[in-house]
């Protein structure tokens, strides 16, 4: 195993064999947090993928013994993950695949994973692991360290995450934090500009709004800019305040008393804190967000203990930090951000003292960066977003982003952070629908990603950051009327998306978003009356989306509210051809999908917004709203005219209004959107078509 070429080998009994897919896929398509990414594991430096994982497809049974081919594919593996069942229990080359991994050096890199059978039942029938994992090389008893994927054990995700820690070497709990803030920001920033994460605008004007200029800034006056900024830094008052906290809500005295901390050793109470925050973690996971909270407050609460006996120290300002995070990452992922906002901003706190004490240290400073832009973020989850002060906090959190850049200028996470940065730019313009900048900044955009793509032209992640840049500039150029110059976006969005995923057949995510874009392409030819290529397009993906939506992850709302539009859009196709009756069947289907992942998470605004947009075309079709949809709308779900900003929000609004007879609100609503240049297809057909407006 000196050069390995996969990174594991995957044992299995044939009777297993759909869970061995699973695994190889998920596996390959797993992207290992950038933070971790050549940090030193138990193994060596952690890799950025695990790929490529071996399968066994050969059927053995009429062999007497190993084939050549998997001692060889054997030698050449990393690791041996075992798939653990009573099938596999009584398999004899499962068993004689682990004897001779063994033999070749690799006792210390086996893995199991158990999907079915009893752990502790080794000699029954319902035992399930083989002979072979459960004696050591001396042929002494041995008890493996497995994941469990059943439901009452570690369930899918963390098994999935155990066996990841091990092939990388890391601790499961470092990797689990890292899966969580990557977790949690794609919830915030997935599917709509109403998730919008970062404002930059202040850092845009004092850039002059240049791509370059910010690229040319981290070569020039960096002298004068780091003065600038840390003087800034080293002039803000110090943070007050962490001696006396405390977790206010009601009830917790009593349990701050229970825990007795007064009568632990300082290495027992950061022990207890640690296993707490591990429990609340399991909890969480498992979708026991009361029970993840109350660990993670007694987490909190031993950390406030350590840290005022000890003070300041870097290892308690840290973990007490995280502490901070975690609970409020449960209020905030249960849609309470007033109770989330708090911890954060202590978060924050404590973030600054770590880099008051050492200001120069560039990864401090992206942590306060995030931490900023998590609560300019979070502002978003408000009924009624306060805008200007997101923009406050994520102006600062761009600034410290930029002084990341000087300190560590080539840094590829902090150079990736300046297009990024840009995008959300352009969907905060949306929101704010200023047109005309939205389309200047992914215009930008574009440029940036088409350099970065130049330096590293076979990079599947710049390919495919330039398709998300380009399907970015199609969305904003179908809002300003331009269709064609948007399908001309699209097309080369899905081309890169298509070369990407004839690359990876295997991998799912990529051939999502290949579709994702498909889906708006199709979308914009029906906007512009263009049914025949619109339906060429929906037909040639109408069986594989099923089929990916069949096998796909049932607890991801993404996977199943995507197919359900989908299905929504072929309806629409349906009608420009004639065939009502498909037409209605398809959509009464769709809509009694997307009222169950209404009901069943009424915190995801994405499901709201989605089943908003399809109660006025139901509405259109039959006349009247279906019965208790009604009620899932908050009273806040909309703005009224006086206060609306987004075009895209005054069309939906506008729409409603007319299906409750509100012609003269859906009058205003129309009227902000078009003296903003709001000139989306459907939206002008909506608007001429009601008598909204007089144009053209």
């Amino acid at each position: 195993m000196n050069n390995p070429h996969y990174k594991a080998f995957i044992s299995y009994s044939h009777q297993d064999e759909s869970w061995a897919r699973w695994l190889q896929r998920a596996l390959e398509r797993y992207r290992v947090p950038k933070r971790l990414v050549g940090k030193e594991g138990a193994f060596g430096p952690v890799p950025a993928r695990l790929r490529p994982v071996f399968r066994d497809r050969e059927d053995l049974s009429s062999a007497s013994d190993l084939s050549s081919r998997i001692q060889d594919e054997l030698a050449r593996s990393e690791f041996l993950i075992v798939i653990c069942s009573p099938a596999a229990a009584k398999s004899r080359w499962v068993n004689e695949e682990i004897r001779c991994f063994r033999e070749q050096g690799g006792d210390q890199r086996v893995l199991a994973l158990v999907v079915d059978g009893d752990p502790h039942e080794s000699a029954s029938d319902d035992g399930c692991f083989p002979g072979a994992l459960l004696a050591s090389d001396e042929g002494t008893p041995r008890e493996p360290l497995a994941a469990d994927v059943r439901r009452y054990a570690d369930g899918k995700h963390l098994a999935l995450l155990k066996l990841i820690a091990g092939l990388l070497g890391v601790r499961l709990d470092e990797l689990r934090r890292r899966d969580a803030h990557r977790r949690f920001k794609r919830r915030l920033a997935w599917g709509a500009a109403s998730t919008v994460m970062i404002l930059m605008i202040g850092w845009l004007l004092y850039m002059q709004a240049t791509t370059r200029a910010a690229a040319q800034l981290q070569h020039a006056n960096t002298e004068e800019l780091l003065s600038y900024m840390l003087g800034d830094l080293q002039r803000l008052d110090p943070v007050t305040g962490i001696e006396s906290l405390v977790v206010e809500e009601p009830g917790y005295g009593p349990r701050y008393e229970m825990l007795a901390f007064a009568g632990m050793s300082r290495d027992i109470l950061m022990d207890r804190a640690m296993d707490w925050r591990r429990s609340g973690l399991d909890l969480a996971w498992e979708g026991e967000r009361t029970k993840a909270l109350q660990q993670f407050r007694d987490s909190h609460a031993a950390l406030i203990e350590l840290h005022r006996r000890e003070g300041n120290t870097g290892e308690v300002l840290f973990e007490l930090g995280q502490a901070e995070f975690y609970v409020g990452m449960i209020h905030a992922e249960a849609g309470n951000p007033e109770k989330a906002q708090p911890h954060w901003i202590r978060y924050g706190a404590l973030t600054r003292r770590l880099l008051n004490r050492e200001p120069n240290n560039p990864r401090y400073v992206m942590e306060l960066s995030y931490t900023l832009m998590n609560l300019g973020a979070l502002e978003h989850q408000f009924p009624v977003p306060d805008v200007a002060k997101s923009l406050q906090l994520m102006q600062a959190a761009v600034q410290y982003n930029q002084m990341a850049l000087v300190l560590e200028p080539d840094n590829p996470e902090y150079q990736e952070s300046l297009p990024t940065m840009l995008a959300w730019m352009a969907d905060t313009r949306l929101m704010e629908c200023s047109l005309g900048d939205a389309l200047e900044l992914r215009q930008q955009i574009i440029d940036l990603r088409r350099e970065l793509l130049a330096a590293a032209p076979d990079s599947a992640h710049a390919k495919s950051k330039l398709a998300m840049a380009l399907s970015g500039l199609a969305g904003v150029q179908g809002q300003i009327g331009l269709g064609d110059e948007a399908v001309v976006s699209f097309r080369e969005s899905v081309d890169l998306f298509s070369a990407l995923h004839e690359a990876e057949p295997e991998n799912e995510e990529i051939e999502w978003e290949m579709h994702y874009r498909n889906s708006r392409l199709a979308g914009m030819y029906l906007a512009m009356g263009e049914t025949e290529p619109a339906g060429s397009i929906i037909e040639s993906m109408a069986a594989r989306i099923s089929e990916l939506e069949d096998h796909s992850n049932a607890t991801s709302i993404y996977w199943q509210l995507e197919p359900t539009l989908f299905q929504l859009q072929r309806a629409e196709l349906m009608l420009a051809r004639g065939e009502d009756e498909e037409a209605e069947r398809t959509v009464r289907d769709s809509f009694d999908r997307l009222l169950a992942l209404a009901r069943n998470n009424p915190d995801v605004h994405e499901t709201l917004d989605a089943l908003a947009w399809a109660s006025f075309d139901y509405w259109e079709q039959f006349g009247d709203y279906p019965n208790g949809v009604l009620e899932l709308f908050p009273d806040n779900f909309l703005p009224g005219p006086e206060n609306v900003q987004s075009c895209s929000v005054a069309n939906l609004a506008a729409r409603l209004a007319v299906t409750r007879g509100e012609d003269a609100v859906a009058r205003e609503f129309v009227d902000h959107a078009l003296a903003k240049g709001y000139f989306e297809l459907r939206f002008i057909e909506f608007c001429k078509g009601y008598g909204l407006c007089e144009l053209p």
